[in-house]
């Protein structure tokens, strides 16, 4: 029994050393720049609005080049309207989950690496206010809820790309991200398009 016990604590740090090597965890924190876009006439009018960017990071390491970047972020998107006939300010906030697959690029000897990454995101809204006034009438309802009321659906499914440089343990990137889903249900769903749009500027570090 003593024998087997040991066998199964030397096989479980074995398995767990070598896991955890290809593993490695960061934060960041960074701007956003975000919209929501589309097609027809609801989407002319808006215009982007700033917001922020925060979470914990996983990358797991295939070699020394292929990765692939994953973690949890909270994130802020909406839009803004800002026109002589009506103001709106939306602001949402997800929890989002990026896939990306990545490759590291050395420059020269040092610690510095380029690394551009693509793939997908999953994003659900945990909150969000809209505030709206016209004709001088000012109200606020919530930005998630039934789509078929002209509230936005809760989950997102999108792709993204971005380009960073990492500098040791530091790292800094831009990219964007593009929404696949129509937010709202409309009634003339070919004119009606409403998709979320975000650039943003991140720095992380690696732990």
């Amino acid at each position: 029994m003593k024998k087997l016990l040991l066998l199964v604590a030397v096989l479980t740090f074995t398995v767990g050393s070598a896991l955890a090597q290809g593993f490695q965890f960061g934060a960041k924190v960074g701007g956003n720049f975000s919209n929501v876009v589309g097609g027809g006439d609801y989407t002319k009018y808006n215009k982007g609005k700033i917001g922020f960017n925060v979470g914990a990071t996983v990358d797991y390491g295939f070699n020394e080049k292929m990765f692939l970047f994953s973690g949890l972020e909270l994130t802020t998107k909406g839009f803004k309207i800002d026109e002589s006939f009506a103001k709106l300010t939306a602001n949402a906030m997800y929890l989002q989950l990026p896939i990306h697959f990545a490759y590291k690029i050395a420059v020269g000897s040092g610690p510095v690496k380029l690394v551009p990454e693509a793939g997908l995101y999953v994003a659900y809204g945990i909150g969000g206010k809209v505030k709206t006034e016209l004709f001088g009438e000012e109200e606020k309802d919530d930005y998630f809820g039934d789509p078929k009321k002209g509230y936005c659906k809760a989950f997102d499914l999108g792709v993204g790309a971005a380009f960073g440089a990492e500098f040791g343990k530091i790292g800094v990137k831009v990219g964007y991200d593009y929404g696949l889903l129509n937010m709202v249900d409309d009634e003339d769903d070919s004119k009606y398009k409403n998709m979320n749009s975000n650039v943003y500027l991140s720095v992380g570090y690696k732990f």
